[in-house]
């Protein structure tokens, strides 16, 4: 086993493929999560472990006495800083982007939260066409249209949670409040009702957004009050 992320740099450092856009997707697909800090403060400290693999890719490992290997100490600490982790969004865009899949969708953690909310997965909406539903995911690939001399408009965009994706709409008298409701690669709370349109096919029509984080504070505060 690795000691910590400096013995794993080392060790793995000896191999010349092993760089620093490797150390990256290692950590953006949670590889990492095993050492001390978020993902967010280890893409912070990638120069520093730049700096230590190219010392390592400079060092003679012919010259190197056993001693030696296991002294850690000709090597300047990788200094993790106190960094707040991405948003769970981002953590699940940049998995799926290194990985290919979401090992773990953020929307699970919300569904005690929203129980009492009747939300649905987004696999049910086409079971019940029609009927407005509470439904939380990723939002993704948003397309801004504008409506000509106005500053209304609306959203295409695609929703995605654990049990599968959805193509949305939102309209909105004003783009600004609109943005400020759902945004790429976060995790959303919306009111829409699905339909299956014989131009567009399925998709569901959004009535209301919430940020799942502006959602929670708003749930806080009337818990609180």
């Amino acid at each position: 086993p690795f000691l910590s992320i400096d013995d794993f740099v080392e060790r793995m450092g000896r191999y010349q493929k092993f760089s620093p856009a490797v150390m990256e997707t290692l950590i953006y697909s949670g590889t990492m999560d095993c050492f001390p800090g978020t993902r967010a403060a280890k893409i912070k400290a990638l120069p520093q472990i730049a700096h230590m693999l190219d010392l390592i890719h400079h060092t003679n490992y012919e010259q190197v006495s056993l001693f030696d290997l296991a002294d850690m100490s000709r090597f300047d600490p990788i200094k993790i800083p106190d960094v707040q982790e991405l948003s769970m969004g981002q953590l699940a865009s940049h998995e799926e982007e290194c990985l290919g899949f979401i090992q773990n969708y953020p929307t699970t953690q919300y569904r005690s939260v929203l129980a009492r909310k009747n939300a649905v997965l987004i696999a049910d909406l086409p079971n019940d066409l029609g009927t407005k539903h509470v439904f939380v995911g990723i939002v993704k690939n948003i397309v801004h249209i504008s409506f000509a001399q106005s500053s209304s408009g609306l959203l295409r965009f695609e929703m995605e949670d654990e049990s599968g994706s959805i193509a949305c709409v939102a309209y909105s008298s004003s783009m600004v409040k609109l943005y400020e409701n759902i945004a790429e690669g976060e995790v959303c709370y919306v009111q829409g009702t699905a339909s299956d349109n014989p131009k567009y096919g399925l998709q569901a029509i959004i009535n209301n957004s919430f940020l799942m984080t502006s959602y929670e504070k708003r749930a806080a505060i009337a818990q609180a009050i």
